[in-house]
């Protein structure tokens, strides 16, 4: 995605490039066998997805952004609810702080987010109440960006944090 510059608002042309990231689970299977299934496929496709969109509507990507899968969202694949996905900061690096931001020699800053996929009413609740409603809510159930299929929707009625 990097490769070339965003089109970003003014005064962000420091964020004009960037990378995604998207973390799955030691037991997921990425064999080319396994990828011939949207059940396998979809965080790929998706990270592909989102890396192209940029570039194609002449617009950016950036922290709390958030896109559905159709209008309405619809789940990626039949193994799962997730139906879109937000930007976030990778939060299960250690040297956070430099991983975020890669400068290169040419005095280019790279920044990197990481894909965390949502269910609908997540990306609902981001949309009615805010990003930092939604990143808290993540963060209390524990949710990174490794996915994990059968994490809890945390906007969903009666969701309790204990």
């Amino acid at each position: 995605m990097s490769n070339l510059p965003m089109n970003v608002p003014e005064g962000a042309e420091n964020y004009k490039f960037a990378e995604l990231m998207i973390c799955l689970p030691s037991d997921w299977q990425v064999s080319q066998e396994a990828f011939e299934t949207e059940e396998n496929y979809w965080p790929i496709h998706w990270l592909n997805k989102m890396a192209r969109l940029p570039h194609e509507y002449q617009t950016w990507l950036y922290l709390a952004h958030t896109v559905p899968n159709g209008d309405p969202a619809q789940p990626f694949a039949s193994n799962t609810l997730f139906s879109g996905m937000i930007l976030s900061v990778p939060s299960v690096v250690e040297n956070l702080k430099s991983f975020f931001t890669l400068s290169l020699p040419n005095e280019t800053e790279v920044h990197f987010f990481s894909l965390i996929p949502l269910h609908k009413e997540e990306m609902d609740l981001k949309l009615k109440n805010g990003a930092e409603v939604l990143f808290e809510k993540l963060e209390k159930a524990g949710v990174n960006e490794v996915v994990n299929l059968k994490r809890k929707n945390v906007a969903k009625k009666g969701f309790l944090f204990f």
